[in-house]
């Protein structure tokens, strides 16, 4: 799952300079699943806030500020130990690839959750509602 993960961090970074491209693939090797899992359920709870999505989830301040700290501690923890050197030459060198990376690790941490059968299904559910076939016939007219 790891080298998975490192080749589409990879592809994500395409066009980031080569610290942010090291920061990012140390961000990947350095990072759970767990981790990543907990990326995914703060970016959730942070979605949550958004005014026309609140009323679809219960989430309250307290559980925002919650993920909040668990969030800080872990890129506190990638910053200062885990990848130190690594965001150190992203600081001196491409300072706009410090958020470029955490940016990736997010689509990586999105992109692990999206492969659970459950979500997938989620995802696929609102094609029982399209006449594809419909639509390709429009689209080649």
């Amino acid at each position: 799952m790891k080298k998975m993960l490192l080749l589409i961090s990879i592809v994500l970074c395409l066009n980031a300079g080569i610290f942010t491209q090291k920061l990012s693939e140390c961000f990947i090797k350095n990072t759970s699943s767990n981790d990543r899992i907990l990326l995914a359920k703060w970016m959730f709870v942070v979605l949550s806030q958004y005014p026309e999505l609140k009323s679809l989830s219960n989430v309250t301040p307290k559980v925002v500020d919650s993920y909040n700290k668990k969030v800080a501690f872990l890129f506190k923890r990638l910053l200062t130990k885990d990848c130190k050197k690594e965001a150190s030459l992203v600081l001196k060198y491409e300072p706009g690839g410090m958020s470029e990376s955490f940016n990736i690790l997010g689509k990586i941490a999105a992109g692990e959750i999206m492969l659970n059968k459950n979500v997938l299904n989620a995802v696929k559910g609102y094609t029982k509602y399209i006449d594809m076939e419909k639509i390709v016939k429009e689209l080649t007219k």
